[in-house]
């Protein structure tokens, strides 16, 4: 067997060298005519354009005598000179009358006898066939390449004029073929390509091509007629290059030593192969008892369902769990209708009787549900499954662990009551202290009323109802932390200029939401400082009162602003946070410092406080 194996090996790889070979010079000659292909085609449309812009000078001269009408020949002739500034291939341009008698040749040089001895275009058997189908299509005609009465091979494109439907003349361009050529072939002859022209009557008028060669053919078309352009290699003799043919020829007879070397080495590690499955078969069988122990001595119950609900594996530990021993279940839909709770069976449905694709194989599938054991007790369980797959893709049911989290549901229960209380507990006591900052207020609001009327006790009967806002916003809501700044201020300022007898408009821009309560109370306490400022020294009588306060952070959320500024008179020149003469500028900076923040002070032409702090 080993030596048949081996000699079948040499002869498949001896064909596949060669058969390389073959493919490798095909390749050579499937690039070289794409080359072709692609030099060909660029060919043609470089002979098409150029064709077709050089015929175009009848159709220039023809639209310019349609414009004007008659010419004199001085105004042909400025035209004339113009078209052939530039176009080299243009021997001449001529112009007929209604009798197709040539009247105007431009340049004179080198067409004389067309001056001199001036025909009747129609009459002529050359052309005359030309000539009257140009003017029954009313479209131009060109003349295949033939020897011109001034010398050399060319065309003529004789393009038909007509005014108010009447034949007025022909607008002729002469071309010279040979310089035509040369034009849209540069250097053809010192190039690696070859091409031969035939005009439409099928007459070969231009040929380089060698005998024999393999050509590309393309369809020239311009104007009413049509070319054929034969497109092959200079030299069509080149063969695929032999190192490259040498070195697959050398590389395969190499690689085929290698491999029949390696088939060699392969059945010897074959025959140790053999003796070595003999020995991890043993292993394999003490392997799968060690990870039976594993399974069947967890502490969590364990079970694998096939796709049929069939259950493949339940550990001994669901005893345990449910009561229930292992061999009691053969089946997943047995589970779900003796073990789970009624109200949780839709939910644990999908895990007992799974089908392909009917849960994400994704990722690991969590789900609490409740038992019933065998006593009657209710259970809650921590059930994570995993769908199966095996070999290639083949879906093998479910795999599932079960926890009892029993004593885990019934500690989150208390805690969640416990919560609840101490939420009601500090809602009642945001409740009462609330109440008892309010009637400290009315208590400093009384006292001030009974002293002498140079005592002004407002500023504390304002911090005070600042932090009693505060608590008032507690008790609104569920959360003690944090606090809505917008509504804060704004009711902080509603309440402090509730005591002005002149109406304060409040202009608020707050963008951010909610605050830290430590940031807000020191915020509120400044804020209330401002507003009481304005309200003794800076509004003016007869003068619209407005408070505006803006609270934004900066683009990367990590410095928070307060901006704080009112309507009324500037603050004054003499007194700063360097020098604080005031118990209120005082208590600004040390609120201030007590949030990490500082402060800066706009006097003029409104008092501007701001106030910027981490956020």
């Amino acid at each position: 067997m080993k030596r048949f194996v081996l000699a079948a090996t040499t002869i498949i790889g001896v064909l596949l060298i060669i058969g390389l070979d073959r493919y490798q010079v095909s390749t050579w000659h499937a690039k070289r005519h794409q080359e072709l292909t692609r030099e060909a085609q660029a060919m043609h449309l470089r002979l098409e354009n150029s064709l077709e812009s050089r015929v175009n000078t009848a159709r220039h001269l023809g639209a310019f005598v349609q414009a004007r009408g008659r010419l004199s020949e001085e105004e042909f002739t400025v035209f004339a000179r113009q078209l052939l500034e530039y176009n080299r291939s243009v021997r001449a341009l001529q112009l007929t009358d209604e009798t197709t008698q040539v009247i105007y040749v431009y340049p004179p040089a080198g067409n004389r006898i067309t001056i001199t001895d001036p025909m009747v275009l129609i009459e002529d058997p050359l052309r005359g066939g030309y000539v009257r189908e140009a003017i029954e299509r009313r479209s131009m005609t060109i003349q295949s390449p033939f020897e011109l009465r001034q010398g050399g091979l060319g065309i003529v494109a004789r393009n038909p004029v007509f005014t108010s439907g009447a034949f007025r003349g022909l607008a002729i361009a002469v071309l010279d073929v040979p310089v035509m050529i040369e034009e849209a072939f540069p250097g053809l002859l010192q190039s690696s390509y070859r091409a031969n022209l035939t005009d439409s009557d099928g007459n070969l008028f231009f040929t380089t091509i060698p005998e024999n060669a393999g050509v590309v053919t393309h369809a020239v078309s311009f104007a009413d007629t049509e070319w054929t352009l034969d497109f092959a290699f200079a030299e069509d003799r080149e063969r695929p290059p032999v190192l490259s043919r040498l070195i697959v020829y050398g590389l395969g007879s190499g690689a085929l030593g290698l491999l029949l070397v390696l088939i060699s080495f392969l059945y010897r590690h074959e025959e140790d192969l053999e003796r070595q499955i003999v020995l991890r078969t043993a292993e394999l069988q003490q392997s799968e008892e060690r990870f039976r122990i594993v399974a069947d001595y967890t502490a969590d119950w364990e079970y694998w369902i096939l796709p049929d609900g069939a259950l493949q594996y339940v550990s001994p530990s669901i005893e345990e769990i449910t009561g229930y021993e292992a061999e009691a279940f053969t089946t997943g839909r047995e589970i779900l209708e003796t073990l789970i709770h009624p109200d949780d069976r839709e939910a644990m449905a999908p895990h007992l009787s799974p089908k392909n694709g009917s849960i994400p194989a994704s990722s690991m599938e969590v789900l609490n549900v409740r038992i019933v054991t065998k006593a009657g007790e209710t259970r809650w369980i921590g059930h994570h499954s995993r769908t199966v797959y095996i070999g290639e893709g083949t879906f093998a049911g479910r795999r599932a662990s079960n926890r009892d989290i029993t004593a885990e549901i019934r500690l989150k229960a208390d805690q969640e009551t416990l919560l609840d209380e101490k939420e009601t507990l500090m809602r009642e006591l945001n409740h009462r202290v609330k109440n008892n900052l309010a009637m400290i207020t009315s208590l400093v609001n009384l006292k001030e009323a009974s002293l002498d009327e140079t005592v002004d006790l407002s500023d504390i009967a304002h911090q005070i109802d600042t932090i009693r806002v505060v608590h008032e916003t507690f008790y609104k809501t569920s959360r003690v932390s944090r606090i809505d700044i917008r509504e804060y201020l704004v009711e902080l300022l509603e309440s402090a200029f509730s005591f002005q007898n002149v109406p304060v408009r409040i202009d608020e821009a707050v963008t951010v939401s909610e605050l830290p309560t430590r940031i807000a109370i020191p915020l509120g306490l400044i804020t209330n400082e401002v507003a009481t400022n304005a309200m003794k020294y800076s509004f003016v009588s007869g003068e619209p009162a407005v408070f505006t306060v803006a609270v934004d952070h900066d683009d990367d959320r990590t410095v928070c602003t307060v901006t704080l500024t009112h309507s009324g008179a500037p603050f004054p020149e003499d007194i700063g946070f360097d020098h604080p003469e005031t118990l209120g500028l005082r208590l600004i900076k040390e609120l201030t410092d007590q949030i990490d923040g500082t402060v800066e002070l706009t006097r003029r032409p409104s008092p501007r406080f701001t106030i910027r702090f981490p956020g």
